[in-house]
């Protein structure tokens, strides 16, 4: 029976610092984790934003096309009138 409780103290005295270890490891691995979470979140709103911007952007860019559309037919419009005048006279 002394034996037993030996065994069992030095088993004890093994398992428990390992196990205190790996409980920190565990801890680093999850902080480790976290980290890459926060910055993987921070890239995707980053991303967002340059999206949003980049969303801005092109509808300000279809409106000035659709601008540019419209003075180019009316300048169009306009020298179809002018060359059916002179066509008349």
């Amino acid at each position: 029976m002394h034996n037993r409780i030996k065994k069992l103290v030095k088993m004890s005295a093994l398992v428990l610092p390992l196990s205190l270890a790996v409980g920190c490891a565990t801890t680093g691995d999850l902080e480790k984790v976290r980290a890459m979470a926060n910055d993987a979140k921070a890239a995707a709103d980053a991303a967002a934003a340059s999206a949003g911007e980049a969303k801005t952007m092109a509808a300000q860019a279809n409106q000035k096309a659709d601008e540019a559309r419209s003075c180019c037919e009316e300048l169009r419009a306009g020298q179809e009138r002018m060359f059916k005048r002179s066509m008349r006279k």
